[in-house]
């Protein structure tokens, strides 16, 4: 924390004690024994509800009526000993929910491209699917050969040419539709195709043309609940005949709206839902729905439903209007079926027409049930109340600067001490039941703002001080009903945001220290953490944490969650953890590997393009055929919630797809994480750098950025399929031309797309297997391939090359190389999973591995064996030759934090919650602490003598100035490039 903020929340808790006072003082006529009670009435955020009336009845039953000042207090004295019970109104400060604005990115101008763009989409997801759109256009000439069309089952051959002909059509077009198309291969659209593929390709093509008929949408859940909704009423016809169901579909349409649209869906869900039950006297419903619109904003509730109340039939019409739309896009593909459509029915039979029939009925219905709804609406407003049982305080108790009750909005209950409520039930019991207040429930409306420093936290009340509160339990909306603006502002407490200070009395301090405000909630921990900074409350406040009830996410995340972890069990381990022999072969799997780089071009963030090969494993084709990938192919490839990261190494791991602000993680391979940003889905690497994936391949998401902890980027265009431009962070691009989907030509371009130099050119069989490269001098080769696609000769254009041998799996038998360099041969035992290298200077290497790929045990020529332990591929443990264990310890991100050798000795390594290393304790104890910018960079260094190095960086990030422990400075200056061009010593 930095030295201005620690100040400013030192004097923030000043001020707090020095101000927590009152002149709103009120008597309550009782001058017996005089008891009384200081009221502090405030928002989970710690910001005081100013001049909320309330009325007070004590044990006396003598009402004292008033209201709160601008610092939400009131002191009463001289009131009835005992318990009172205590009613709150609103205060008049403004419940200002935030209104939303367009903001779909995959928004269509008309019906008939809504419908273009949703039929092509889904086509391709289905085609690609089952593997007749290899490289993605179907101008492959591999498509038009007669083999290719003889192996498509029939009733994907209409499917096949109408994708075929929509293709043409795109592509010769320059106009508005090409930009239509290009808008709907988006991360949004892929994201909806996930999960609404999951159930139908019916519901996959209704919710891609409906996808483009919504101006706001939060996240894709947003679309799948409607198609979900309509797929649910098809299969299920009654269900239109449930009152609950209509009122769903109703606010879902409703919530697309801009403006208060988000806001109606959310109040409406908790209202409807609340009154339904409420009709069985289940009051706490009540409660839990007015905590659910408190989720919105501070402010006077009562007033703003009032007002919104008399807008829902205007933002019901603009949403029926959205419906109307959406059935013209709808019926376009239904009246094409008989026609260039057909696939539809072939596909489909008549799945999809009943499940626009259904859209047509909710259109039909929605007036009426609009009318429902805006009549629960009357009927809760008159219920929204805050009701506390507490007791008054002996005269002279409640001194104005030390003691006051800490009265939570919307916190109905009792906050009696035991021994009070002992005592009230004895003297109740002893006058047949007449004396004091019943204690029950009706209604709470707990305040939780939304950015600004308004908190989100967990409803419960506190064990700690001296009442022992009563917490209530928590609901939830309709599951499916979520924030459209979740993007900026999310309703869900999965995901932490920076939060204001809220009082904590003393009796609280034995909480847990508050998180980071810049830390967000992992998905793979079920308990949410407190981000929340506090100050001190005076002596003998009756602490309640704050809480809210937000709209429930869908119950799907948990298996997301399960989904992920499973797969990540299966996971291989990482290929740069393995050993190689030869040249070179991995030798946990045999496969042979190649890694080059074609090109380095200089920048504030340099780029560069590296390729890989192996003989082994599932090929993953990407920019450079069917064979290599290189760095640039990273992607995302989303499943009904999990993600799946393919790397340029072909290596996998398996996320849970990210609410706004959390952060998923792979057991396998802690070194990536993947979180939500804005909406965008961001993984993040230990190593800094954050990539996007916002273009969409179908299901596959594409790189789109990558981004440096200074702020340096690098974007990549793709059009149609096509990696076309690549911009690097000092504004030059790289034209990357290409056929059929792979690249044959990168040329470095000035920032007005003038050619400078060609940096690589790439030449393919037909078959999409790489066969020569050409770049700069020593990045110059050619390839040839067995049938299977297995890598038997690579040579420069010098006098270098290597051949290899296979056995049937792909895996290195043999090598031969130019000048008999690294001849060897290879053997595997299956059985003991074990692999043998026979150098061809003599001796074998044996490894034994795991079912994951980890090596196990490694023994040398001479004997020597050395043993491995694993555990989620992260090694933990090594046994030497000599029986010396080595053992290690790692963080989240797989980092290592303590490594014990084989003597006892220890060494210590500490990190940010970013992975940066932050100190380091040697074995007898010597500390070298590092010091970071907001970027990551290390700004001071510490060794155990005292000593010191200041590091400054420039505006690129890169580094400008040190100033050593003897007091030098030095000086860096670079070019445009960002290339070291000179340094100066002063």
């Amino acid at each position: 924390m930095s030295q201005d903020k620690s100040s400013a929340l030192a004097a923030s808790g000043d001020a707090a004690k020095r101000n927590f006072t009152t002149d709103n003082k009120i008597s309550g006529g009782c001058t017996t024994c005089g008891c009384e009670i200081l009221v502090y009435y405030h928002y989970d955020s710690g910001d005081p509800i100013p001049n909320a009336p309330f009325q007070l009845t004590d044990s006396r039953d003598h009402k004292i009526e008033g209201k709160t000042d601008d610092n939400g207090m009131f002191f009463i004295h001289d009131m009835g000993c005992g318990t009172f019970e205590l009613l709150m109104g609103e205060g008049s400060d403004t419940f200002d929910p935030q209104e939303t604005v367009q903001n779909n990115p995959v928004f269509q101008s008309n019906p008939e491209y809504m419908a273009l763009s949703g039929e092509y989409f889904s086509l391709f997801i289905i085609l690609r699917e089952k593997g007749f759109l290899e490289y993605n256009a179907v101008q492959n000439a591999v498509v038009s050969k007669l083999s290719f069309w003889e192996s498509v089952p029939d009733e994907y051959k209409p499917a096949l040419k109408r994708f075929q002909k929509l293709e043409m059509i795109i592509r010769r077009d320059n106009g508005p539709l090409k930009q239509e198309i290009r808008r709907i291969q988006h991360r949004l659209s892929a994201e909806v195709a996930s999960k609404a593929a999951s159930i139908d390709d019916a519901v996959l093509l209704f919710c891609e043309v409906i996808l483009g008929c919504i101006p706001v949408v939060g996240q894709a859940m947003d679309v799948y609940f409607l198609g979900e909704w309509c797929w649910d009423s098809y299969k299920k016809p009654e269900l239109m005949e449930d009152t609950m169901h209509r009122i769903d579909g109703v606010l879902c349409v409703i919530g697309f709206v801009p403006g208060a649209g988000d806001a109606l869906k959310i109040s409406g869900n908790a209202i409807t839902k609340a009154m339904r039950k409420f009709k069985g006297n289940k009051t706490q419903d009540i409660q839990e729905a007015t905590r659910t619109i408190r989720s919105l904003s501070n402010g006077d509730v009562v007033k703003w439903l009032t007002a919104i109340r008399g807008d829902i039939r205007k933002y019901a019409q603009d949403g029926k209007a959205l419906l109307i739309t959406m059935k013209q896009a709808l019926n376009l593909l239904v009246t094409g079926a008989s026609g260039g459509r057909s696939w539809i029915v072939t596909l489909m039979a008549d799945t999809f027409q009943l499940l626009v029939n259904v859209l047509g009925l909710l259109i039909e219905l929605f007036d009426s049930v609009v009318g429902l709804i805006e009549a629960e609406f009357a009927a809760f407003i008159p219920k929204i109340m805050t009701q506390i049982i507490a007791s008054s305080l002996p005269k002279g108790s409640c001194d104005l600067s030390a003691m006051a009750m800490d009265v939570q909005k919307g916190e109905s209950g009792d906050y009696r001490t035991d021994e009070e409520i002992d005592e009230h039930t004895k003297r109740a019991s002893a006058s047949d039941g007449s004396l004091g207040i019943m204690a029950t429930v009706l209604a709470a409306t707990m305040a939780l703002g939304r950015g600004g420093g308004h908190n989100k936290g967990k409803l419960g009340v506190s064990e700690t001080g001296a009442a022992g509160g009563k917490s209530n339990s928590t609901g939830s909306t309709h599951a499916s009903q979520t924030s459209h603006t979740s993007s900026e502002q999310p309703h869900s407490t999965s995901s932490e945001t920076p939060q204001s200070a809220k009082p904590k009395s003393e009796a609280s301090s034995d909480k847990k220290p508050p998180q980071k405000p810049d830390e967000v909630k992992s998905k793979d921990e079920a308990t949410p953490k407190d981000d929340k900074e506090t100050i001190e409350l005076p002596k003998g406040t009756q602490p309640i944490t704050p809480g809210a009830a937000h709209p429930s996410k869908s119950g799907d995340d948990g298996a997301a969650q399960k989904k992920a972890r499973d797969q990540n069990d299966g996971t291989e381990a990482d290929s740069n953890n393995g050993e190689q022999k030869g040249d070179p072969v991995d030798m946990a799997t045999g496969a042979v590997v190649e890694q080059r780089t074609d090109i380095q071009v200089s920048s504030p963030l340099s780029l560069s393009l590296q390729r890989y090969y192996r003989s082994t494993g599932k090929r993953h084709p990407g920019l450079l055929g069917t064979l290599w990938r290189t760095n640039w192919d990273i992607s995302l490839t989303l499943d009904n919630g999990v993600a799946t990261l393919t790397d340029g190494e072909f290596n996998q791991a398996f996320f849970a797809l990210p609410n706004e602000g959390e952060i998923s993680r792979s057991s396998s391979n802690p070194q990536w994480r993947l979180t939500r940003q804005q909406g965008e889905l961001v993984l993040q690497h230990v190593g800094g750098l954050r990539y996007r994936f916002e273009y969409a391949l179908g299901l596959q998401l594409c790189l789109t950025s990558i981004d440096d902890a200074a702020g340096n980027r690098v974007t990549f265009e793709w059009v149609l399929g096509e990696l076309r431009w690549v911009a690097l962070s000092d504004g030059r691009l790289i034209h990357v031309i290409s056929e059929h989907q792979k690249i044959t030509t990168l040329t470095l371009c000035t920032p007005q797309r003038q050619p400078l130099k060609t940096l690589a050119s790439y030449t393919y069989d037909d078959l999409g297997h790489l066969l020569s490269v050409r770049a700069d001098e020593g990045r110059n080769f050619d390839y040839r391939y067995s049938p299977e696609g297995w890598l038997l000769r690579w040579s420069d254009l010098g006098s270098t090359w290597v051949e290899h041998d296979y056995d049937k799996k792909g895996r290195a038998i043999r090598d031969r190389t130019s000048e008999g360099y690294w001849p060897g041969h290879f053997e595997y035992d299956d059985d003991t999973l074990t692999s043998h290298y026979h150098s061809g200077f003599g001796g074998v290497f044996s490894y034994v591995r795991d079912e994951r790929n980890n090596i196990l045990l490694k023994r040398t020529p001479d004997g020597g064996e050395t043993q491995l332990e694993w555990a989620d591929n992260q090694l933990v443990a090594e046994t030497d030759p000599l029986g010396g264990r080595t053992a290690y310890q790692r963080n989240d991100w797989g980092l290592v934090t303590e490594v014990t050798l084989p003597d006892g000795a220890t060494h210590h390594y500490a990190y940010d919650d970013n992975g940066q290393l932050l100190a380091y304790i040697d074995p007898l104890g010597s500390e070298w602490h590092y010091q970071r910018n907001a970027a990551g960079q290390v700004v001071e260094v510490n060794d155990p003598e005292g000593r010191e190095w200041l590091y400054r960086y420039g505006e690129t990030g890169q580094l400008s100035t040190v100033i050593g422990p003897d007091g030098v400075l030095q000086r860096y200056h670079y070019n445009r490039r960002g290339l070291l061009s000179s340094l100066e010593r002063d």
